[in-house]
């Protein structure tokens, strides 16, 4: 079977190692990025299923606008801490919204929703 690739944006690099362990655990490969610059450079090298984008770090709105306007594209999610960052992200039409702190709970019960977890 084919590891499938969810990439992680985001600032802080501690979230984006945890993230990417939390995803290993159930089977996928985390990629990070840094910020949102590159984001499209980074998906059609990797091909992900899915996107965490962080709302608040740099080129933040901006990636997640460009994720939700591709027609065949990964699922964006949108991360914040902000509440108020999290429905702005869902007004953008992400596919879902995870509120830091994010735990393996959390994150997986959100990829099962979208369908990418069993």
């Amino acid at each position: 079977m084919k590891t499938r690739t969810l990439l992680v944006a985001d600032d802080d690099l501690i979230f984006r190692a945890l993230m990417r362990k939390h995803l290993e655990e159930p089977g996928f490969r985390g990629v990070e990025l840094e910020s949102g610059e590159g984001l499209a450079a980074e998906i059609a090298r990797h091909r992900p299923v899915g996107c965490l984008l962080d709302i608040i770090m740099d080129e933040g709105y901006e990636s997640i606008i460009d994720a939700v306007a591709r027609g065949e594209r990964p699922k964006p999610i949108a991360v914040s801490s902000n509440a108020l960052c999290l429905d702005i992200g869902e007004d953008m039409g992400v596919d879902a919204i995870l509120e830091k702190p994010v735990t393996p709970v959390k994150l997986a019960a959100v990829l099962v929703k979208l369908g990418l977890l069993e």
